[in-house]
Parts: structure tokens; C-alpha cells; sequence
């Protein structure tokens, strides 16, 4: 596993890690370039020199090994940069090689715990491979195209925009082709006397727009009359696929959960 990887994964694993990694590189001899003894390397303790016993010291907490790991590695970073000789860069590539091999110990020791605890593979509900990927994108659409049925039945949009706007002209197909798709009504409103080929019906009023507080378009927003609320949907150029998402993030609570019980239903009938 290469270090690139392992800055990926949660800062729960970074901090066990490092405070591993450290507890391991402690049982050698200090970083400032003499030869390390264990972990690594084999070692004859026949060989080692005798040395007088001293009291056990206070153990380091975990923020103190956690500092001091950093410091070693970025002292070896800094004097491999400072002083590149092949003994400086070799040190610093040693100490690269350690995390990487302990990067991977304990990644294997990490999946051991997660084959006996399935409960705690966070990949189980949000899955990262392409097959459970796919399973949830089908999930996620179904639901949103439930619920737009929804908004179409008792919300519409309204569609803020100017003639003089590219923009606005290049998002209104797209919102037009949406509407169609989904049988939403749309309430155009020009706030400069513009007209839209695909909306040649507009409104003429630049009071609402005052009301709403719209200072870019195009803009749009979502209208529900039964519950008199008005919630915005999107600003600017956006897509299809944002349109979508916003107007199911953006449903009312009971709308919401009309939603999940038409979608429990949905998922619940044979194939």
C-alpha cells in the first residue's frame, strides 16, 4: 500500500497509525541517522553492550508520541532536502518504507476486525465498488423520480430570467425539456421585458423577484400552493440530473414522507 493511500483513509485509522507506527519505531535506536536495532532488522541481544538499568520513565501520553513521530519524520524530510546525501535520503526513504509496511500490517489487521464485526463496514450501507454503486444509484433514481411525481401534483417553478442572459437562454431548453419530462408547470417571469422561445407566455414582473431577494439568473424556485412556501431550487446553469437532486432535497416534510412510503412500496413489488 503506497503513502498516497494512506492519507486516504479516516482520521480515526491516521491517528491509531501513527501512534502504532510510533510505539514501533521507539523500540529502535533514535532517528538521527544511527543503525536501527529490531523491527526491521534482526537483532542478537548477545551482541548488545550491557548497559546500566535506569528507572522506567512516565509513559508518553498518545498527543506526545503523535508529536514526536512527527517531528522525527519531518526532521529526516527536511535534512534529506537540506542535505541530500545518500545516507540523509536513505534515512528518510527507511522511515518511508517502515509506515508503508506498517500501513499494511495494520490495514490487514483492520479487515480481520471488520470479517468478525461486520456491523462496523461502513461500506455495507454506502458501498464503494461499481456493482453496489450501481444498486444505489437505481435506489437514489427510483426515489426521485417518485418523488417528483409528487411535486408535479402539488408544487410548480418559477423561472426567473432576462433576454439579455445567455445563460438563461441556454438553461432554458433544459428546463423545459424537465418540465415536459415530468409534467411540472412552469411560471416564467421576465425582469427586462425578454422573451424565451420555449417560454413565450411570460409574466412581466420585477416585484417578485424583489420579494425573493434574486439578484443572479437565471433562478429558480419552487412553488407549493397548498402550503404557501416558495423554497429555491437552483441559480445559474445548471443540469437535468441537479434538478432532480435539488427538488427532492428540497420537498417538504410531508411531501418527504409520502415519498419514502410510495418508495418502500415500490422496492417492495416483485421484479
Amino acid at each position: 500500500m503506497s503513502v498516497s493511500k494512506i492519507s486516504k483513509k479516516p482520521l480515526k485509522i491516521s491517528l491509531a497509525l501513527l501512534s502504532l507506527i510510533f510505539s514501533l519505531l521507539a523500540q529502535a535506536q533514535n532517528f538521527e541517522g544511527q543503525a536501527a536495532t529490531g523491527w526491521s532488522w534482526y537483532f542478537d541481544p548477545t551482541s548488545a553492550p550491557s548497559r546500566p538499568q535506569q528507572a522506567s520513565a512516565t509513559p508518553l501520553s498518545v498527543e506526545a508520541r503523535m508529536e514526536n513521530l512527527q517531528a522525527i519524520i519531518d526532521r529526516a524530510l527536511k535534512r534529506s532536502i537540506l542535505d541530500p546525501t545518500p545516507e540523509n535520503i536513505a534515512h528518510y526513504i527507511n522511515l518511508q518504507n517502515q509506515m508503508a509496511d506498517t500501513a499494511h500490517r495494520y490495514a490487514q489487521s483492520w479487515s480481520a476486525v471488520l470479517l468478525k464485526q461486520p456491523q462496523l463496514d461502513y461500506s455495507l450501507i454506502q458501498p464503494t465498488n461499481s456493482a453496489g454503486r450501481e444498486v444505489i444509484a437505481a435506489q437514489t433514481l427510483l426515489e426521485q423520480e417518485l418523488a417528483l411525481e409528487i411535486v408535479a401534483e402539488s408544487s410548480g417553478l418559477i423561472f426567473f430570467y432576462r433576454g439579455d442572459c445567455p445563460y438563461c437562454h441556454r438553461f432554458a431548453p433544459i428546463l423545459k425539456q424537465f418540465s415536459d419530462f415530468y409534467d411540472i408547470e412552469v411560471l416564467a417571469v421576465s425582469l427586462d421585458g425578454g422573451l424565451l422561445a420555449e417560454f413565450p407566455e411570460p409574466i412581466f414582473d420585477t416585484e417578485k423577484a424583489q420579494l425573493l431577494k434574486v439578484t443572479t439568473v437565471p433562478a429558480l424556485f419552487a412553488a407549493n400552493p397548498a402550503s404557501n412556501t416558495i423554497v429555491p431550487i437552483a441559480f445559474g446553469l445548471v443540469s437535468e440530473d441537479v434538478l432532480r437532486e435539488r427538488l427532492v432535497t428540497q420537498l417538504l416534510p410531508e411531501q418527504q414522507r409520502l415519498v419514502k412510503q410510495h418508495f418502500d412500496q415500490a422496492i417492495g413489488e416483485p421484479l
